[in-house]
């Protein structure tokens, strides 16, 4: 059974002129209305941002952007105090293991991400656990993997039988399609499937497409 993209959500001090606390979400644009500057995510989640001036901060996001809005609630609403893109490189995985003193996690796959030494990066990491499914936009830095931002996500399951397997696409047989993107050996995990396989698939909302984050044989 299918269920909504939830968009990850970190929690972090805004600025030093409110002692309120600010929360992140990165998800992805569903929708933008310019007349009441709404932007609505796709887990259904939306959020009101003043005009600066005359310039509304929502101009130029089309459906399927990858955004982070940093937000407060606003009596029973979500007001936006800012919001930017998440461009670069980005994964979705399972989480194995948070280091806050190290500023690092390590995902079920092995990758491990490393990010800057902040105060609100130690709050974040020290609020994750293992089995929590993450979404991290980062980028590659001599080696390292960077990480920009990271927060959980309620990515998609999907369980059946593999119809076919290109070097990047996973179609089951419902039908339904999976791309996995050409980065950290995601198309030699794709080599050790075949049409009849069962498998489960990790994936997320990409645009029109779906986006596999992880594969791996489905039990039973």
């Amino acid at each position: 059974m299918q269920t909504k993209l939830v968009p990850l959500t970190l929690v972090a001090l805004i600025s030093a002129s409110s002692a309120a606390l600010a929360e992140h979400s990165i998800g992805y644009v569903q929708s933008v209305d310019q007349g009441s500057n709404t932007l609505t995510l796709s887990d259904g989640s939306s959020y009101t941002f003043n005009r600066n001036n005359t310039q509304s901060p929502l101009s130029g996001l089309t459906h399927g952007d990858t955004v982070d809005v940093l937000w407060q609630h606003v009596g029973g609403g979500r007001e936006g105090r800012a919001i930017s893109p998440v461009s670069g490189l980005q994964a979705v995985g399972t989480l194995q293991s948070a280091d806050p003193a190290g500023n690092s996690v390590t995902l079920t796959d092995g990758r491990m991400f490393h990010f800057p030494d902040s105060t609100d990066t130690n709050t974040v990491l020290a609020s994750l656990k293992p089995g929590d499914v993450v979404h991290i936009a980062f980028h590659d830095g001599s080696g390292r993997l960077l990480g920009d931002s990271i927060g959980t996500t309620g990515a998609d399951h999907a369980t059946g039988t593999i119809a076919s397997v290109t070097n990047d696409t996973v179609t089951l047989s419902d039908g339904s399609s999976y791309s996995f993107a050409d980065t950290h050996g995601a198309h030699d995990k794709l080599a050790d499937f075949k049409a009849g396989d069962r498998v489960d698939i990790l994936w997320v909302q990409s645009g029109d497409s779906r986006t596999g984050a992880s594969i791996s044989p489905a039990n039973g």
